[in-house]
Formats: structure tokens, sequence, C-alpha cells
């Protein structure tokens, strides 16, 4: 329910009126973000659970992610989609159903990079190339929690062509857009290994009956963002993951 609310919240926005917080006045500057920080974070949020949901929650929660814009919250879904009902894509009218959906979303992924994801796209590569040179400084053990934060930026604003390498980065990249590159940047190799021997250990998560798509959709979401910095979606991909890991637990 919560995450019907967040896309319809955002369905209002699209149309400039945000109720909780500026009445009935109309903002041309109005995004739809429901009520997380921001349109990635809200498409990372309903991409996780819309594998979760029934087929038209699910639906509502797809529109939510295209009002968004978010390359990576298209994505997501459709890779989390994918997964959760691969086991129905030969039954007869779900395998269309399922289908049309996948299709809906793949057009709307290939029209939003028309209009300036890959730039975004080509940031994060720069960003991740920096921070994991820079973890080479200490590969064994990392530069420790919060390393990230304190010498990535510095480096990234100071390459001497911040025009052409980072051209959309505004604001300083506090954080990697990667889980997995900032974990590899801040635990170093030392922490890489305990990521391994966990997935390794919980490797049945990917079988899992029922939550195996919302873990590749949190998956795709980690790897291209941060969404375990913020609460709202660090939250449920916690509790999916502990879900799909527990002995005899939720099928």
């Amino acid at each position: 329910m919560s995450a019907v609310f967040q896309a319809v919240y955002a369905g209002v926005q699209a149309f400039g009126y945000d109720p909780a917080w500026y009445g009935t006045r109309w903002r041309a500057d109005m995004q739809p973000i429901g009520s997380i920080r921001s349109t990635n974070m809200l498409a990372i949020y309903l991409a996780v659970l819309a594998p979760l949901a029934p087929p038209i929650a699910a639906g509502i929660l797809v529109g939510g992610i295209l009002l968004s814009k978010s390359a990576l919250g298209l994505l997501a879904v459709s890779a989390g989609l994918l997964v959760r009902y691969r086991a129905r894509l030969g039954r007869g009218r779900a395998r269309w159903a399922w289908v049309g959906l996948t299709a809906v979303v793949t057009l709307g992924l290939v029209g939003l990079l028309h209009q300036g994801p890959q730039r975004s796209a080509l940031d994060r590569l720069g960003i991740w190339r920096v921070g994991l040179a820079d973890a080479l400084g200490s590969p064994v053990f990392g530069w420790g929690m919060g390393g990230w934060a304190e010498r990535v930026p510095p480096r990234v604003l100071y390459t001497g062509r911040p025009s052409t390498e980072f051209p959309t980065a505004a604001v300083q990249p506090t954080h990697a857009h990667n889980e997995l590159v900032q974990w590899a940047h801040e635990g170093g190799l030392l922490g890489l290994l305990i990521v391994a021997i966990g997935l390794w250990w919980h490797r049945g998560l990917w079988r899992h009956p029922s939550l195996s798509g919302a873990v590749m959709a949190g998956v795709i979401a980690c790897l291209l963002h941060a969404p375990l910095h913020l609460a709202t979606t660090a939250l449920p991909i916690i509790v999916i993951y502990g879900l799909a890991t527990a002995p005899g637990g939720l099928t």
C-alpha cells in the first residue's frame, strides 16, 4: 500500500501540485518524487516492491516509475518482473500480459535514453574510475567507513577537466552511485571477500520462488545508485534479503 501511495502521490506531483507541502498552489518546478528524496530513489523504491505486488498494483508502480523518468528504475523493474514471472511466461494469457508490460517498460527506457540519462551514466563511469584509482592506495583494508565521502569528492572536483569529464556532476559525489564500488573503496579486498562469501553462502536467494524478482531489482539498484544510503530504500532491500535467505522462510 505504501508503494501504491507513493506512485499516486508522484502522479499528483507530475501535474505541479504537492498537497502535503504546498497545498493547492501550482509549481512549475515540481518533480514526481512522492515523499522520498529524489526521482531516482522513488523509482528504486517502486522497482524493488513491484515484483512483490499483484499485477494491477505492479502496473500502478510501473506507472510511477515512468513518471519519475528514471532509466535506472525502468531497468530495475524490467529485470525484477521478468525474474519474478519467468515461470509464467508460457502460461497463455499471463504470458502475453507480462510480455506486454515488459515491452512498455522497454520502450519507455529507450525513449528516456534519448533525453540525456546516458550523460549521467558516463559521469558514473568517471567517478568510479577516480574512486577505484584512489582505492589502490589502501587495497587490502580500504579507507574505512566514510572514506569515500572524505577522499573522492576532492579528486573528482580537481581532476582539471570538470567541464568535460563530469559535466553533469553539479554536486560533490559523496557516494559512488554504486554500492559495490564504494564498499571496495572503503572495505578493500577484505570487504569484497566478505561480500563474496555472503553471496555464495546465500546463493539460494536468486532462486527464491516469490522474492527473487525483488532481489534482482535491488541488486541492479545497488550497482547503479546508492539505495543503501537512504533508509526509505535500504529498509525494504534489507528486509527482502533477510526473508530470501532465512532457513525455511517465506515462500
